[in-house]
């Protein structure tokens, strides 16, 4: 299931948009594949992303 702390602050980015991201388990396969595509887009891998989120201070 999508951590609820990254859940929370997927909505403060424009890669992210177009989806209400909640800590649901329908949005954890969604979330898995947007991280995947990022990770590719910006040369880092999705757990360097999902690090970058979690520890985010908006």
């Amino acid at each position: 299931m999508l951590d609820s702390v990254v859940a929370s602050k997927l909505n403060l980015f424009d890669d992210f948009a177009g989806t209400e991201w909640k800590a649901v388990p329908e949005c954890y396969s969604s979330y898995l594949n947007r991280m995947d595509e990022l990770a590719e887009i910006h040369h880092v891998s999705s757990e360097q992303l999902e690090k970058f989120l979690f520890t985010y201070q908006a």
